[in-house]
């Protein structure tokens, strides 16, 4: 590994807050795409909890998870809540 960061250890995990989510590229549009706009709304609707690897005391995203409860269609919920909720092609 070069760069910033060369051991295990200079990398933490943490829960999503004010990191710098711009320069994240994957290589996979959908998925950079979902974190730089959509990973926030959804932590505060409470549907993901996301997760950022970042370079210890620094906030550039390395890398990204989210933990959901379960994996209900949108046409399970009552309209009122289905509304609100973010669509996502499949």
């Amino acid at each position: 590994m070069t760069g910033a960061a060369s051991r295990a250890t200079d990398y933490v995990l943490e829960s999503l807050g004010d990191h710098d989510r711009r320069e994240f590229s994957c290589g996979v549009e959908a998925l950079d795409r979902y974190l730089q706009h959509q990973i926030g709304q959804d932590a505060r609707k409470r549907v993901a909890v996301p997760y950022v690897l970042v370079v210890r005391g620094q906030s550039t995203v390395m890398g990204y998870y989210t933990l959901s409860g379960s994996n209900v269609g949108v046409g399970d919920w009552p309209d009122g809540v289905a509304r609100i909720l973010p669509r996502y092609p499949y």
